[in-house]
C-alpha cells in the first residue's frame, strides 16, 4: 500500500479507511518529496518521513504506521528533493541530513529516489546529478551503513 505523503492528503478524515486489509497489505510505503511545508527550501529527511503540521492531529507518516500497523515494514516507495535556484544548497543539505537521519527511522527498511528533470512551470528538478555537491551528497548516502544489507 502507497500513500501520497502530501499533508492535504493525509489529514482528511478519511485517510485511514483507504487500507485494504492485513491480508493485502504486505508493506506500507509513503511518497514523499523533499520541499517544506512552506516551500522555503529548509526541509530535511525526518520532514519527508514524518512530515507534521501544527494545528492538526496528524502524528507523522512514521508515527502513524508504527501505531496502526507495527507489524508492517515501511518504504519510501517514492521520494525526492527538488533543486530550486532559489534554493541551491537544499538537494545536498536534505541528501547529508538523511545520512545521520536514518537511524532515527529503523522502521524504515527501503527507499526508492524519484529522479525527474526539471518541472518547467515551477522550475524544480529531482535529478541528483544537477548539482555536484548534491551527486556527492547523494552518493554519500547510498554508500551508509544504512544500506549495507546481506539478504538471505
Amino acid at each position: 500500500m502507497n500513500y501520497m505523503g502530501y499533508l492535504k492528503w493525509v489529514e482528511q478524515d478519511w485517510h485511514d479507511q483507504l487500507y485494504p486489509g492485513e491480508d493485502v497489505v504486505d508493506w506500507i510505503g509513503l511518497s514523499g518529496y523533499g520541499q517544506s511545508l512552506h516551500d522555503d527550501g529548509r526541509s530535511d529527511f525526518g520532514e519527508i518521513v514524518d512530515q507534521t503540521k501544527s494545528g492538526t492531529a496528524w502524528p507523522g507518516f512514521y508515527h502513524w504506521i508504527a501505531k496502526e500497523h507495527p507489524d508492517k515494514p515501511m518504504m519510501l516507495a517514492e521520494w525526492g528533493v527538488f533543486h530550486q535556484d532559489k534554493y541551491p544548497d537544499h538537494q545536498a543539505s536534505v541528501f547529508e541530513a538523511a545520512r545521520h537521519q536514518m537511524a532515527h527511522y529503523p522502521r524504515l527498511k527501503a527507499i526508492v529516489y524519484f529522479e525527474t528533470p526539471a518541472d518547467h512551470k515551477k522550475g524544480r528538478n529531482s535529478e541528483v546529478h544537477h548539482d555536484e555537491a548534491a551527486l556527492a551528497a547523494f552518493r554519500a548516502l547510498m554508500q551508509s551503513r544504512f544500506f549495507k544489507v546481506r539478504l538471505e
